[in-house]
């Protein structure tokens, strides 16, 4: 649970605790197999930790590759930049606010999606 190899091949800790860490206390040992009971997981099992934390970063870095993510950011810069772009242009700023209030609207929709891919 505790190692993980970088890039450069030095080794970092994953998490400030392992297995062994759990077990020296008994109170912390009995609430860890609480936990491992109620979620069918063996928390102590520092392989299976491991494996697990492992398993679920590679499933966080393609949901963040999601077209939903990156249509999201995109919206949201979209959303920002609007309000600056807009009195640029001599054609709108007879309708200023109505184009500031078109700003939202990609805004509103870019941060939805990016909740979206990031909580899914």
């Amino acid at each position: 649970m505790n190692d993980r190899h970088s890039a450069e091949g030095e080794t970092v800790d994953l998490l400030p605790v392992n297995g062994a860490a759990l077990a020296a206390d008994t109170r912390v040992l009995a609430a860890v197999r609480a936990i491992s009971t109620r979620h069918g997981f063996d928390y102590t099992d520092d392989t299976a930790v491991t494996a697990l934390l492992a398993e679920r970063r590679r499933a966080l870095e393609a949901e963040q590759r999601r077209p939903a993510a990156w249509l999201g950011v995109l919206a949201v810069t979209a959303g920002l930049l609007l309000p600056f772009v807009v009195p640029m242009a001599p054609a709108l700023t007879d309708h200023l606010f109505a184009a500031l209030g078109a700003a939202g609207s990609p805004l509103v929709v870019g941060v939805a999606l990016v909740v979206h891919a990031r909580t899914c």
